[in-house]
């Protein structure tokens, strides 16, 4: 048994305000409807707008983050820190001089 108390709704549009307290309408999880942003982001279908809840998640190698918040865009990456042998040549290439000298003071030796 879980010692969280058990949450069975997402805020929603299709419910009556007086579900919460708050004034929070509430809806089954099963009714959720999600869709891909211009950048493949998946999102809450515009049905659920009135909401406000935004999300993100980001997993790597069994590491995984999850971010909600109410009315505010959120963004999470996460990735494994890995030796990178080819970093000054990505750096060359994509990076400005000035980032270039950025990387080469906050990584000595590069």
């Amino acid at each position: 048994m879980s010692p969280y108390p058990r949450r069975d709704s997402l805020p929603g549009e299709p419910c009556s305000p007086a579900d919460d307290p708050r004034g929070v309408p509430r809806v089954e999880p099963q009714v959720l409807d999600f869709r891909y942003g211009p950048r493949g982001k998946p999102e809450l279908a515009p049905r659920f707008g009135r909401a406000g809840l935004q999300f993100n998640a980001s997993h790597s190698e069994g590491v995984g983050l999850y971010a909600v918040t109410a009315w505010r865009r959120v963004g999470v990456d996460i990735e494994r820190v890995r030796p990178m042998p080819d970093l000054e040549a990505i750096a060359e290439r994509r990076f400005s001089l000035h980032e270039q000298g950025e990387l080469r003071r906050l990584a000595p030796g590069l």
